[in-house]
């Protein structure tokens, strides 16, 4: 990995020819860099949030972009060096850092019933995941708009690694076989559009809390028998929250069972498990 910071220090030079003064310690290590591109970044938000005139914004704007462009390399590196480095720079900046301009190309797709910036166990828990793989993912979800509350803490969790996010417009439930059925079929309809533009995934990853996710992720599993699913179970699919059978989940067991049974053939032949994966 190079030890070039040429963007960083560029950007800081043209910023003091035009729009201010700035300056840090030179540049050792990486640490350096990183301290030094994330009090620069901080500054350039401040100054965007008093500024007034437009050219004057938009010559902001591109420095920031532009000053942490020599980090795309390094995230693009190791897994753990990814996320050493963004749980770093979130240290140094919680909020507005540019990572769109820096984050790898997507590697994974995620279906999640439920997910950031929606305040929700489930949406914090499958934040946490994403940043556990360290992979740029694109993300499809369920929208809670009007159900639960947005919570931007959460969303800064999965931020560095989040390339796209879709939220289908749909009315949610947690124990209603309509719902979830609708949201399978949306959320499939996303992710073939997805493949049929040409984007390319390691694996898909779903996960309960909330089921629907698992149920639209085995769909696309069926019907890409050589996608590999990473299928998080941590949520009863047939129980209520008092451990009685839920009646309207009972309907569809012989469905999901049929379901398991055809993964498994029609899986044959292809790197289906990885850890709790199918």
């Amino acid at each position: 990995m190079s030890n070039n910071y040429q963007s960083l220090t560029d950007g800081i030079s043209r910023y003091n020819q035009g729009h201010g003064s700035f300056s840090g310690p030179n540049i050792q290590t990486l640490s350096d860099a990183l301290a030094l591109t994330g009090d620069f970044i901080s500054r350039l938000n401040d100054q965007l949030a008093r500024v007034q005139d437009p050219q004057q914004a938009r010559d902001l704007q591109k420095l920031r972009f532009d000053s942490v462009a020599w980090l795309k390399e390094w995230l693009s590196g190791s897994l753990d060096e990814r996320r050493r480095i963004s749980d770093f720079i979130q240290g140094r900046v919680p909020t507005g850092f540019p990572w769109e301009v820096v984050r790898p190309e997507t590697s994974a797709l995620a279906i999640l019933y439920n997910f950031s910036p929606f305040q929700d166990t489930g949406a914090t828990v499958a934040s946490k995941r994403i940043r556990e793989f360290g992979r740029s993912f694109d993300v499809i979800a369920c929208s809670f708009l009007h159900k639960k509350k947005v919570d931007s803490t959460i969303e800064a969790i999965a931020e560095p690694y989040v390339n796209s996010k879709v939220f289908i417009p749909l009315n949610p439930s947690w124990a209603s076989w309509k719902a979830f059925q609708a949201f399978v079929a949306q959320s499939n309809r996303v992710a073939e559009n997805y493949l049929v533009q040409g984007r390319k995934y390691e694996f898909v990853y779903s996960r309960a809390m909330w089921a629907p996710s698992l149920y639209a992720g085995a769909w696309l599993k069926l019907n890409h028998p050589e996608l590999p699913w990473v299928a998080e179970f941590s949520d009863p699919l047939s129980l209520d929250v008092e451990g009685l059978r839920a009646a309207e989940m009972c309907l569809v067991i012989d469905l999901v069972n049929d379901c398991l049974k055809r993964l498994l053939r029609d899986s044959r032949g292809y790197p289906w498990m990885i850890s709790t994966s199918f």
